[in-house]
């Protein structure tokens, strides 16, 4: 009776906060994988942000909650993998009859009164070095649902033993490495191969003075990852900073996994290289020809043209319909102090080249000239289709005017200014956020105060200032988590924060982005009923990107079917012999998902190595790659 009367207060508490219109989720679940092999009892496993006051798992069929299983213990705890049983049963006690059976979770908390600091600020497991960039996968529904991309700028020591290549590095979302550990959190895009005549290495390798190019693996001041961003189809999008880079907007999987790696806007397309990096010429792509200027070798080249202070991303749409945009210089201009002030913001319109792996060459479309956002350096959209955008001052002018924060409104095929904020104490935007859930933007800058500052989107008022040196200094940037917490990406420290809201008791609901599948084709499947705006069957025969990748000791595979018959799935090892077959029988047409142990056919463990995937159905073929490491 005392559990159900303290259940009874906190939604009674939720009931109140909702009528106020003052709840907002800071808590929620995660990475929710199921496990089932046609018999019972199947496992729903997830990971909490922060400690839980209660969980409900339900499981639906056609929409209706058929049953509910209660969270206790260590199923309530920030960071555990918490899992739970369903035993077949329903409600009622009577056996789960055949169809396929989404899950959903909902965690509760009794939430903060303060801003109040939830990651391990002084943990040296996940301890970083110049961290840059980073973005949460914000898409409810789907199997990628939670991840934290961080950005690591250049290769540095973070400690004793604790070397930090530059790159992408995946997180959970308690702020945990992906897999548990350096090795499995380090993408393996990070090392994508043969970029040029110059660079053999990675995709983030550069020139540095004169020298030969370096690799991640050197300590160079030389570029890096700056911005990172995620889009609704859960695509990974990375811009590169600093002048000497190669590379413009990099996109990967949601592992940004070797396989995936593609440059999406590319700095010198179809470029002569010459014999040093010093010839290195300025595209443009006008009236369906290639052109080339020189430029001084301190300037930045290319199509897009971004630099290192002005990199803001936002990815609209998916498939055909999908529109980057960027922050941009003018006239080809970089990184150095005298091109302060050529800023603006542009869009491409680079549709499906993201599904199809393709560089897009047209030049972009100016969207906010310079005259109508001076110096903008970030960039943000809400729920509206309004554009937030954050500036600096011009340094090369010796202005020294704070920056501003502006909104506009989409007006037929332009924007039109709706109000501009002078931000006092500080030269520079570092990063914008929206929350669509509160309504928030929050905005972090460039001083070693660390100051945060949360601005109400309709008249531009600023609603709340705390200073984050309490927990650390400056955060180069940040992003609003699934549930409204302010996750920042910290220089001072060299570690990722994760800040919730003064905002009391709160809920989410989180839906898998798998399902269970009861009956002739028992087993786990890729949910239908994931994020609205996208399809719901397959559009193809697809074999998707295992993940995680690369793996030890198990990763899984998703796959699509357009039509009933014959699969299979078989796994090969890199010289074409056959480790284990996955999947050897009939299915009926729709996505699904499997688990592989990292055992051959006979269950002794494989060795680590490359190995190959392939899936053959009655019309056709498609096989991909994956890594397994010890």
């Amino acid at each position: 009776m005392r559990h159900n009367s303290y259940v009874m207060q906190i939604c009674i508490a939720l009931l109140l906060c909702l009528a106020n219109n003052t709840v907002y989720a800071n808590i929620y679940a995660a990475h929710v994988q199921l496990d089932f092999d046609g018999t019972f009892p199947a496992t729903i496993r997830y990971r909490l942000n922060e400690d839980a006051t209660n969980v409900t798992v339900s499981i639906k069929k056609e929409g209706s909650v058929v049953r509910r299983l209660i969270a206790t213990g260590d199923q309530l705890t920030r960071g555990h993998e918490a899992s739970m049983q369903w035993d077949g049963l329903l409600e009622g006690g009577e056996s789960a009859p055949d169809g396929v059976y989404t899950v959903e979770i909902e965690a509760a908390s009794m939430g903060h009164t303060v801003w109040t600091l939830l990651s391990d600020r002084f943990g040296t497991d996940t301890k970083m070095t110049n961290v840059r960039g980073v973005a949460v996968n914000k898409n409810n529904g789907s199997v990628n649902f939670g991840r934290i991309y961080v950005l690591q700028q250049q290769s540095r020591i973070a400690g004793p033993g604790m070397y930090r290549p530059r790159g992408v590095w995946l997180y959970r979302n308690d702020l945990s490495f992906w897999g548990d550990s350096q090795e499995t959190a380090y993408a393996s895009g990070n090392f994508y191969c043969s970029l040029s005549e110059y660079c053999n290495v990675s995709v983030w390798c550069s020139w540095y003075d004169t020298q030969t190019l370096a690799s991640i693996t050197d300590y160079a001041d030389s570029n890096g990852p700056f911005r990172i961003t995620v889009d609704s189809a859960d695509y990974i999008y990375v811009s590169t900073s600093l002048v000497d880079a190669l590379g413009g907007v990099t996109v990967g999987d949601p592992n940004f996994s070797i396989e995936s790696v593609f440059f999406l806007l590319n700095r010198l397309p179809f470029t002569n290289f010459g014999s040093d990096p010093s010839s290195l010429s300025y595209c443009t792509f006008e009236d369906n020809i290639w052109t080339t200027d020189s430029l001084d070798i301190l300037q930045t080249y290319g199509v897009t043209r971004n630099h290192g202070l002005c990199s803001g991303m936002w990815v609209d749409g998916v498939g055909a319909d999908r529109v980057l945009y960027v922050c941009d210089c003018r006239n080809g201009s970089g990184y150095m102090d005298e091109t302060w002030g050529q800023q603006q913001v542009v869009k491409f319109a680079v549709g499906d080249h993201v599904e199809q792996g393709l560089a897009y060459k047209a030049n972009p479309e100016v969207v906010l000239s310079n005259e109508m956002a001076p110096e903008a350096t970030e960039i943000q959209f809400d729920a509206h289709g309004n554009l937030y955008v954050g500036g600096a001052y011009n340094r090369a002018e010796g202005v020294h005017q704070y920056h501003s924060l502006q909104k506009f409104r989409p007006v037929g095929d332009s924007y039109e200014l709706v109000w501009e904020r002078i931000v006092p104490n500080t030269i520079q935007t570092m990063g914008i956020a929206y929350d669509p859930r509160s309504n928030r933007l929050a905005v972090t800058d460039l001083e070693t105060t660390g100051y945060i500052r949360i601005f109400n989107t309709e008249t531009g008022a600023k609603e709340d200032e705390f200073f984050t040196w309490a927990y650390a200094l400056r955060n180069n940037d940040i992003d609003f988590d699934p549930a409204g917490n302010i996750i920042g990406a910290n220089q001072t420290i060299g570690q990722v924060i994760c800040l919730s809201p003064p905002d009391g008791p709160n809920s989410f609901v989180t839906k898998s982005g798998y399902a269970f599948s009861v009956g002739a084709d028992a087993g786990v499947i890729v949910s239908k009923v994931n994020r609205s705006g996208l399809k719901s069957t397959p559009a193809g025969m697809n074999l998707a990107q295992n993940y995680p990748n690369p793996f030890n000791p198990s990763t899984r595979i998703n796959y699509s079917i357009i039509e009933p018959g014959h699969v299979t799935l078989k796994i090969y090892n890199n010289i074409g012999q056959l480790v284990k077959t996955l999947v050897d029988k009939h299915q009926s047409k729709g996505d699904y998902s499997i688990e592989w142990d990292g055992t051959d056919q006979s269950g002794d463990a494989a060795t680590a190595g490359l190995y190959l995937y392939h899936m053959q159905t009655d019309r056709a073929s498609i096989m991909q790659k994956m890594l397994l490491i010890k």
